[in-house]
């Protein structure tokens, strides 16, 4: 279950010990702060979903795009990548994370249990942005036939919508390859078909981009 904070939170008291954040969509790849440590790991009782809409990063007001939040799911896990924050940094990087992630994207901030995939494991609170039905961008649950559709025509300010989706793909294939997530991969196969692209996945956004930019 999710526990809400506040968008201002001052977590000083988690800060003073270490402060980490969860990235499990574009944080991945541009977490966009100063961080000490990251490390893989997922967090368990939800799946990852493409039911927000972006109409600035991947997206605008005409052509929403489609980027992912946490849908409660008892047998799930989402993937990701934990960024330790050094005290010094936390109020820079709580104040860049509130106009990306709440003040643009719509998200609120949570408090989930991460479990590391580091050896031996343990687990530690982290800082995760979700959005719910709640706010005005979430457009909710579609099939992955309407999903791909909107991700294959969007752009915002930050680019193609299909680059936060292969680029996600990526980072499960070359970090968690053992974790087959079939929402994720059905869905750029889909929008690959749609892009007139082949199907065949083995090509990463790096070699995709001069196709498509």
């Amino acid at each position: 279950m999710f526990e809400k904070l506040s968008s201002h939170s001052n977590n000083k008291d988690e800060a003073s010990k270490s402060l980490w954040i969860f990235g499990y969509g574009s944080l991945i790849w541009k977490p966009d702060f100063p961080f000490e440590y990251c490390v893989v790991g997922h967090i368990e009782g939800f799946t990852r979903r493409f039911w927000q809409g972006s109409t600035w990063h991947r997206g605008d007001t005409k052509q929403p795009g489609r980027v992912v939040t946490l849908v409660e799911d008892k047998q799930g896990q989402v993937w990701g990548m934990a960024f330790k924050v050094a005290k010094e940094h936390v109020e820079r990087a709580m104040g860049n994370l509130h106009e990306r992630e709440i003040a643009v994207g719509g998200y609120e901030l949570r408090r989930l249990r991460f479990k590391c995939n580091e050896t031996p494991s343990h687990s530690f609170h982290v800082l995760v942005y979700a959005a719910t039905p709640k706010n005005s961008l979430y457009l909710g649950p579609a099939t992955t036939e309407e999903l791909a559709v909107q991700i294959a025509s969007a752009r915002g300010q930050c680019g193609l919508n299909v680059e936060y989706l292969v680029r996600l793909a990526d980072f499960m294939r070359e970090k968690v390859p053992h974790y087959h997530e079939e929402h994720l991969f059905e869905l750029e196969k889909l929008v690959r078909k749609e892009l007139g692209l082949s199907t065949e996945i083995s090509s990463s956004w790096t070699q995709l981009r001069c196709a498509l930019v």
